[in-house]
């Protein structure tokens, strides 16, 4: 496999990069970080992304384009690099650029569809554990700025390496990590940067909290409940897990509204329950202890759908 993943990256010179809708640290730390290894080697990687960056990884710098301004570009890449993606789903309008290319799928979600070419697929911590072994594999040098991206992936996606994908290989990687990143700067821009208006969000929507069954913890965000607040920016990164740590809970549920009678559901899970499963059956993915999936609405007929699915 990395063979294959070599051949494709040292027969090319640019390169579509592709992280997936509303990113996390690690879709984003990831990006970053293999577009700055790629233009240390001499490439071109062009991020495609219509998403706002969240206000705690601009720090990051991430220099990308939205799918309508790329397009604009006429680019003739012939290689696309998807991140952090289990399906083709998760790119909304920007799955059209994955035809008539050649897909390298960089995943680490055991539910991922294999949808590329080469299927760099592998369990790990995060996409941002991948990418450090492709750049080492590669023999590309490894500066501040990608120390600094990898970090961010796979702190965000252990929890801080608090989650149970923390493995020795994690630690040892950001062990090599930790002379040549910004530890100061990473850990006030990503950890001790957070909006007064986000901090009355979270505590909007765990108002809404509702125990089920003893150890199901859900709550819930509507638009109805954003139009009040009128908020400028919306982050609820970190909500769902705070939900979980709650003594007793065994599964988490966040319904976020996406639009009209449509939902973004987020799980979390201690113990031994399989969210990835749960999410499975509504066509979503993800890991053992954290899931997602959309649904359609009404609002109580997802909640009620949900806690039904969960003995």
């Amino acid at each position: 496999m990395m063979k294959k993943i070599k051949k494709l990256i040292e027969s090319n010179d640019e390169f579509i990069i592709l992280p997936h809708k509303s990113p996390d640290g690690d879709a984003i730390g990831s990006s970053v970080a293999l577009k700055k290894a790629l233009e240390n080697n001499g490439k071109k990687g062009y991020i495609v992304l219509d998403d706002d960056i969240p206000l705690n990884l601009q720090f990051l710098a991430v220099d990308k384009y939205s799918f309508k301004a790329f397009n604009q570009l006429k680019h003739e890449s012939k290689v696309v690099i998807t991140i952090d993606s289990s399906d083709v789903t998760r790119f909304n309008g920007r799955r059209d650029l994955l035809e008539n290319r050649t897909v390298l799928n960089i995943d680490h979600h055991i539910t991922n569809t294999k949808y590329g070419d080469v299927n760099y697929v592998k369990e790990a911590s995060s996409v941002g554990e991948l990418i450090y072994e492709l750049l080492i594999e590669m023999d590309y040098s490894i500066d501040k700025a990608v120390a600094n991206a990898i970090y961010v992936a796979i702190s965000t996606d252990t929890g801080s390496f608090k989650y149970s994908n923390t493995t020795k290989n994690t630690f040892r990687i950001a062990s090599e990590l930790r002379e040549k990143l910004d530890f100061e700067l990473i850990n006030r821009e990503l950890y001790q940067k957070v909006l007064l208006e986000n901090v009355l969000l979270k505590n909007k929507i765990l108002g809404t909290l509702k125990v089920y069954k003893e150890k199901i913890g859900l709550v819930f965000l509507t638009n109805e409940m954003l139009s009040a607040l009128a908020l400028k920016e919306v982050d609820t990164d970190g909500i769902v897990e705070e939900v979980r740590n709650i003594s007793g809970i065994q599964v988490a549920i966040f319904i976020k509204h996406e639009n009209e009678d449509q939902y973004k559901v987020s799980f979390r899970s201690k113990l031994d329950f399989d969210v990835a499963a749960l999410a499975l059956e509504f066509n979503g993915g993800g890991h053992p202890k954290a899931a997602g999936c959309t649904m359609n609405g009404p609002l109580d007929r997802v909640i009620d759908l949900l806690v039904s699915k969960i003995d």
